[in-house]
């Protein structure tokens, strides 16, 4: 897989309406500020393989059903460049 980008792509802020506001970091995982309309919103790009990005996605889905307080998941994963 190739690199994670420092900025999110084009294709990606259109696919979901967004606009950039600011860069987050991370370690493995990149994330971005973002704003849709009036919210705000963290994008990630994700390090790791399709099947562990799977699981994250249905776990955080879980725990946010439960009641726990996570960010939950609130679009579609995409897949652009080899990334999720």
């Amino acid at each position: 897989m190739s690199d994670i980008p420092q900025e999110p792509p084009e294709e990606v802020l259109q696919a979901f309406d967004a606009r950039r506001v600011a860069p987050l970091g991370g370690r493995l995982n990149r994330h971005w500020r973002v704003e849709v309309g009036c919210s705000t919103f963290v994008l990630r790009c994700w390090a790791q393989a399709a099947d562990e990005v799977v699981y994250e996605v249905h776990l955080l889905k879980r725990l946010a059903a439960k009641g726990w307080p996570v960010a939950p998941v609130v679009g579609e994963v995409i897949l652009f460049d080899g990334r999720l």
